[in-house]
């Protein structure tokens, strides 16, 4: 709709529906940077039409933008452990017989800011599963380190099912993901080891939720599972 307005009627928009437009367009593709592999040529042309009309100047504007954008995206402070993983959840039926669920959260927290705002995550967790009736979940933690200012993926993911859980693990510590293991310190490892639940940097930060989500889909529509 916004690319017929664009190219025939632009003078409909001002500053600020430009600015509405361009700000989830900046977003999904990192401030269309192709270094991420979500940048695509439409995004680019309807960023450029729609930056002159936002008054987004120059790649200086357009980082502010950007900043401010993700800045007020990221701001989950407010927001409880089950907020924040039911804020964008998402599941699907485990393959081959559908008779279970599998559930996918994306959370814009570090695994050691969700600890520190959260005392009761390893109660808490397990909580949300129970209460969504899922097999096993998995969260997705996307954020911009602040010490580096690089965006950066975690992994999260936790099943009361011994057998899922090990199926899963073993299969994801082979795939493109490249996860390397997080070290917890003494108090958290002890509550972790009670529970099936792991913590994983994510080093291929292209892999979204639309990359796990079919590569699940295989690992668990695989004849050995």
């Amino acid at each position: 709709m916004f690319e017929k307005i664009l190219s025939k009627k632009a003078s409909l928009l001002d500053k600020e529906l430009s600015k509405f437009v361009l700000g989830p367009i900046l977003l999904d593709t990192v401030n269309l940077d192709p270094e991420f592999g979500r940048v695509q040529d439409k995004d680019i042309e309807v960023a450029k039409k729609l930056m002159p009309i936002a008054e987004v100047k120059d790649q200086k504007d357009q980082k502010e933008f950007f900043e401010s954008l993700q800045f007020a995206k990221f701001d989950t402070s407010k927001l409880s452990t089950r907020d924040l993983l039911r804020k964008d959840y998402k599941e699907w039926p485990i393959p081959p017989d559908n008779t279970k669920n599998y559930g996918i959260s994306s959370v814009l927290l570090s695994i050691p800011t969700w600890f520190a705002k959260e005392t009761d995550f390893f109660t808490e967790l397990p909580k949300f599963v129970k209460h969504q009736g899922i097999s096993i979940i998995f969260v997705m933690h996307a954020f911009t380190d602040p010490t580096t200012k690089t965006f950066r993926r975690q992994l999260t993911f936790y099943s009361e099912d011994e057998k899922l859980f090990k199926l899963t693990e073993e299969a994801l510590l082979k795939s493109d993901l490249q996860l390397e293991v997080i070290v917890l310190d003494a108090e958290k490892e002890s509550k972790h080891k009670t529970q099936h639940i792991s913590f994983y940097q994510q080093n291929n930060i292209k892999a979204s939720r639309k990359q796990l989500q079919p590569l699940l889909d295989k690992i668990y529509s695989t004849p050995s599972h």
